[in-house]
């Protein structure tokens, strides 16, 4: 019985081994973001490209440049509101990011928020990834234009600044997250938008949250980003860990377990 036990013991802390030693993977899939400015429509566009999945690190990482914006955008605002027009130009791309479980944990990022600022539910899948390029949000096209830098506004990579504007950001999560500002009462009003991961479809969605105050107009910006791998492997390993993998780990925590009290 003993034999068995340590026998099972060292077959979970070898497939931890094995594991450690597994090269990183390089996996297609459809990458597609989202950009909305205050409930706005959203800019939305995609492309085909490449995520470097490693199931031993347990991260999912990608390139910069591995999505980007190949033409330029207009979307006309139809509804009542004082924004008339965006127009996101081309140069929106992402920066390098990584996404791991718990990755968007982050202190100081982690919500509740506090007024005029953004969080994050960092429970989920999360990480940090920024954008390059502007967006042009028209007060009056071609007189009153607000150009919002992707890459000054902290989009998907945390902080603060005041500099041209005023940014709130947090990170990526396919959790919970939220931006907090103030109402006309004196209260706060908090918007709220959910990421997702699906095993059937395999693909999960992370959203990030950006609070932005310019020219005295407060702009909740969400910003949401799909991959869908394409292979037809499902999600990366990490995230849907096999039963067989749980048994062993069992196995060898029990024979940990048996083996330090015949000892005593």
């Amino acid at each position: 019985m003993r034999k068995l036990l340590a026998a099972l013991a060292l077959a979970a802390f070898a497939g931890i081994g094995s594991a450690a030693h597994a090269a990183p993977v390089v996996r297609p899939a459809i990458l597609s973001m989202n950009i909305s400015l205050a409930g706005l429509p959203s800019i939305g566009f995609a492309t085909a490209g490449n995520v470097t999945v490693d199931d031993a690190l347990g991260t999912i990482s990608l390139a910069p440049g591995a999505i980007s914006l190949a033409t330029s955008i207009v979307i006309p605002v139809t509804t009542t509101t004082a924004i008339a027009q965006l127009r996101a130009a081309t140069g929106i791309a992402n920066q390098a990011g990584t996404f791991s479980p718990m990755g968007g944990n982050i202190p100081g990022e982690v919500c509740p928020p506090g007024t005029n600022q953004a969080c994050v539910n960092g429970t989920g899948v999360g990480g940090l990834m920024g954008l390059t390029g502007t967006i042009n949000v028209s007060i009056i096209p071609g007189v009153v234009v607000i150009p919002v830098n992707l890459n000054a506004a902290l989009i998907g990579r945390g902080g603060s600044t005041t500099t041209p504007f005023t940014f709130d950001a947090a990170p990526w999560t396919t959790s919970v997250a939220m931006v907090a500002v103030p109402t006309t009462g004196g209260g706060t009003s908090t918007v709220v938008i959910s990421g997702t991961t699906s095993s059937a479809a395999s693909q999960l969605t992370l959203v990030t949250p950006t609070f932005v105050s310019a020219l005295n107009n407060l702009l909740p910006v969400f910003t949401s980003f799909t991959i869908r791998f394409t292979d037809g492997l499902g999600l990366p390993a990490f995230m849907v860990p096999e039963p067989g993998t749980w048994l062993l780990l069992g196995g060898g925590i029990a024979g940990l377990i048996l083996a330090g009290s015949w000892r005593r």
